[in-house]
């Protein structure tokens, strides 16, 4: 998750202005990815809290699997692919 944050904070504003939009559109939407963060890091806390340190472990690399396996389902040619993985 922190090379998503990093990636967002270091390249959504200038995306944000190749497309014309005001600052305020970047700085709103990194405080809201910011708060999402925040967010599902005290949920997941609380949800996997009694799991053993293995049980989240596990529950960990099944998940990356799946969102791989998804994000490789959604690639429409091989460029796409390279590119997610």
């Amino acid at each position: 998750m922190v090379f998503t944050s990093r990636f967002s904070v270091t390249h959504l504003p200038g995306e944000v202005d190749l497309c014309g939009l005001p600052a305020s559109v970047a700085s709103w939407s990194l405080a809201i990815i910011g708060l999402a963060n925040i967010a599902g890091s005290f949920t997941a806390g609380w949800l996997l809290g009694p799991l053993s340190r293995q049980g989240r472990a596990v529950l960990d690399v099944r998940l990356a699997h799946a969102v791989d396996l998804i994000l490789s389902a959604c690639a429409e040619d091989g460029v796409d692919l390279l590119l997610i993985g």
